[in-house]
């Protein structure tokens, strides 16, 4: 085996498992954040951030309810 063949087998073996990595915390951070849609989705939730509105008067000084 060449210097060349083993370098192309390293970048590939490289490439292979840096791919994997990012793949896996991507899956992660989107699972994250479907998780957190589907709460404030919730008509429980919705309820919880309209009381919360009106009890501290957002709709007044324009704030925003949630950051």
């Amino acid at each position: 085996m060449t210097k060349f063949e083993l370098i192309l087998i390293l970048t590939a073996i490289l490439t292979t498992t840096w791919s994997g990595i990012v793949t896996t915390f991507a899956k992660k951070a989107v699972c994250k954040y479907k998780r957190q849609v589907a709460y404030y989705q919730k008509p429980d939730t919705q309820i919880k951030i309209a009381q919360h509105v009106i009890k501290h008067k957002f709709y007044e000084t324009g704030q925003e309810a949630f950051k």
